[in-house]
């Protein structure tokens, strides 16, 4: 799908500013994505 910017705590990231592709998988808790960006929602959610 394509996805917009991405946000943690109503925060821009910068990610997805221009728009960029996105894969939803309600079967598994995988986040899978640029190490910084993944550590930082692990960082916000408390993972």
């Amino acid at each position: 799908i394509e996805m917009g910017d991405f946000f943690i705590g109503g925060l821009s990231t910068g990610v997805c500013e221009g728009g960029c592709a996105a894969i939803v998988d309600s079967g598994t808790s995988l986040l899978a994505g640029p190490t910084p960006v993944v550590a930082e929602i692990n960082h916000a959610i408390g993972a």
